[in-house]
């Protein structure tokens, strides 16, 4: 009780010294679980969750021939890779031994009809050039309408689409801007034309309404030059739907020949490797590219993990490095001149160098404990909030492994601190010490003998001084 008594007065008497111990010793834990965290998630992100995700891959017309798209030239459908190509493509990966899954979207151009328009672009031209004014998509599966190029979306109003009804000749889902501005509710009916015919209708009917949940691209969305252009003219249905209408003809012309996206899912990044290869050996023209939408979502993903992980090896070394050098700092303060005349006193008038030692030795763990405690739950609990709100949103937590290393390297850290104080308390000769004050001493009281010997030879001065004057008055 003596000893703890002692050790709480001491920390009581340099408070401020406690307090800084507290605050290095937290954020150092802290940044440790946090910074660890974010560097383990980055490594995991871009090494095994990145050669395992399962990967999808398109064969899209390339950037130069999609720069010369042009919406009111039909001639423009001949780049469009039809049945045939894809089928032949599909052999080519099917004899190298690659395993896929597939998924569709097929679109083509339809005529408004009747009563219902679309959302009119910036620079609109006849329906006879461009094939209409919207764009009919049919998707095979709810997957290829996850991957839609228009966006992803989602139902605010009505149903998705079913994609095991074989027979629904009708269903689709319009956008809110359509549904606004033609005042459509789930349930209504309304009339699309082909596009190399205006007098031959489809009747349609809305199951859903949906609204995207990202920016449109540049030329999508309200600044499409085309009506048809704008994503929110697009309407869906499922490919069934679509075929029903009679619009996925393999020789169609013009307008009606299809624009069909098919989308291999492959099991992961060795096996998309594998694919693009065989189709450059297939001898893809170059008037095509391949392409993984889902790893350009990925990357974009887990691209503001890996700026928040960029400086964390160099930040991490510094924070330790400081870190223990700062926490010797303070911890060596309790061995300043004065505080080692305390410790010699109590040395000389009989207190044990073991008392000592464990009053020190407790000094060091009350100030550094509870600051690792802190940094500990704060690094638990707070790592993966704070790691979702600087990397948008990637979500990663501290493992319990790392937890544990953590607690063992604090508590290694406050016991070599404890030894330290051992070591400086066993080392301490208080004879030296004393020595020392010894010496002051003396300096101080020949300083005075000095000073008090000029006194008198002053007073002598001053006497001799006195008598000549009477002397010469007499």
């Amino acid at each position: 009780m003596f000893v703890l008594k002692n050790a709480w007065s001491s920390i009581v008497r340099r408070k401020w010294r406690a307090l800084l111990t507290v605050i290095i010793a937290a954020i150092v834990t802290f940044g440790t679980v946090f910074g660890v965290t974010a560097l383990t998630a980055n490594n995991t992100a871009t090494g095994s969750a990145y050669e395992s995700q399962k990967v999808d891959a398109v064969i899209r017309p390339s950037a130069k021939v999609q720069a010369t798209y042009d919406g009111a030239d039909s001639s423009y459908t001949k780049n469009y890779l039809g049945w045939s190509g894809y089928t032949e493509y599909a052999n080519q990966v099917q004899s190298a031994g690659i395993k896929f899954e597939y998924t569709l979207a097929i679109t083509v151009p339809v005529r408004q009809s009747g009563d219902v328009k679309a959302i009119a672009g910036t620079d609109d031209q006849s329906a006879d050039k461009t094939g209409g004014e919207f764009q009919w998509r049919g998707f095979y599966t709810l997957q290829g309408a996850q991957e839609n190029e228009y966006g992803r979306y989602k139902v605010v109003e009505g149903k998705h689409l079913n994609y095991t009804d074989q027979t629904d000749k009708s269903s689709v889902l319009i956008s809110r801007a359509v549904a606004k501005k033609n005042n459509l509710k789930v349930g209504d009916t309304f009339k699309v034309a082909m596009p190399n015919n205006a007098k031959k209708t489809v009747e349609l009917k809305v199951r859903g309404i949906y609204e995207y949940t990202d920016a449109a691209a540049k030329g999508k969305g309200d600044d499409a030059k085309l009506a048809k252009d704008n994503r929110d003219n697009a309407i869906y249905s499922t490919y069934t739907t679509f075929a029903m209408a009679g619009l996925d003809a393999a020789d169609g012309t013009g307008w009606l020949n299809p624009d069909l996206n098919i989308t291999f899912i492959l099991s992961d990044m060795k096996t998309y490797r594998q694919f693009v290869s065989t189709l450059k050996k297939a001898k893809l023209p170059s008037t095509y590219t391949v392409s993984s939408p889902s790893i350009t979502a990925y990357e974009k993903r887990i691209a503001p993990l890996g700026a928040l992980a960029a400086p964390m090896q160099g930040s991490l070394i510094a924070l330790w490095v400081v870190g223990a050098l700062l926490l010797l700092a303070a911890a060596g303060t309790s061995m300043t001149v004065g505080r080692r005349g305390e410790i010699a006193t109590q040395i000389m008038i009989g207190v044990s160098r073991a008392r000592i030692s464990w009053q020190l030795m407790l000094e060091v763990l009350i100030t550094t404990l509870p600051g690792f405690v802190i940094g500990l739950l704060a690094g638990t609990f707070g790592t993966k909030p704070l790691i979702a709100k600087l990397a948008g949103g990637y979500s990663a937590s501290p493992a319990s492994d790392l937890i544990w290393r953590t607690v063992w390297s604090g508590l290694g850290v406050i016991v070599v601190l404890m030894i330290l104080a051992i070591i400086r308390v066993m080392a301490l000769r208080p004879a030296t010490l004393f020595a020392a004050r010894e010496s002051n001493v003396a300096a101080a009281e020949t300083a005075d003998a000095a000073d008090a010997g000029q006194t008198d030879g002053d007073k002598a001065d001053d006497k001799a001084a006195a008598d000549g004057e009477q002397e010469a008055q007499a």
